[in-house]
């Protein structure tokens, strides 16, 4: 059966004596029952003897039932959710849970649940300090913006408004732009 060959193979890994492993997805060709055990028999193997294991996989309940440390492995490079929280100054918790939160917050982080997530380059200005005028001009200009034909730049000139009120102190509300003479 294919359970058998799967522990005949790990067998023969282990009794090379090497220290460290490599799972090339060893249970992918395995009915679901069978591959939960398998599971729980490679986790109890690796543990008991000691071994370092790389396991790779698509499946991620399997990564995450075995693995001490999950990395994600796209375009040739690693993308671990330590490194990603790390940058972000959040816990490895978070960017498994609240990702859609983050994107919601305006962290450049894209990607999807199950799939994985990068964290883009993001525009960092540097801190302005706007009169009056300028910041009514500015707003006027992103509401002419929201109503582009261009979904994108409307949605970005949404996205820029929020931001631009979620920084404004409460006490000094925007002054609303002149009328035009005539």
């Amino acid at each position: 059966s294919g359970g058998q060959q799967q522990r005949v193979g790990i067998a023969r890994a282990i009794a090379s004596g090497a220290r460290t492993v490599l799972f090339d997805e060893p249970l992918s060709n395995l009915d679901r029952e069978l591959r939960e055990s398998m599971v729980d028999e490679i986790a109890g193997l690796v543990a008991d003897l000691g071994l370092t294991a790389l396991y790779v996989t698509h499946d991620h309940s399997e990564a995450f039932s075995l693995a001490d440390e999950v990395a994600i492995l796209r375009d040739g490079e690693m993308h671990r959710a330590r490194d990603l929280a790390a940058r972000l100054g959040v816990s490895e918790r978070t960017i498994w849970r609240d990702m859609a939160e983050l994107q919601a917050y305006g962290v450049p982080v894209a990607g999807e649940r199950g799939v994985g997530y990068m964290l883009r380059r993001a525009v960092a200005l540097p801190p302005l300090v706007l009169s009056p005028e300028e910041l009514a001009a500015l707003e006027h200009l992103l509401r002419l913006a929201e109503a582009h034909a261009d979904t994108r730049i409307g949605a970005g000139a949404r996205s820029l408004a929020e931001k631009i009120r979620a920084a404004l102190p409460p006490e000094s509300p925007p002054e609303s732009p002149p009328d035009p003479p005539g």
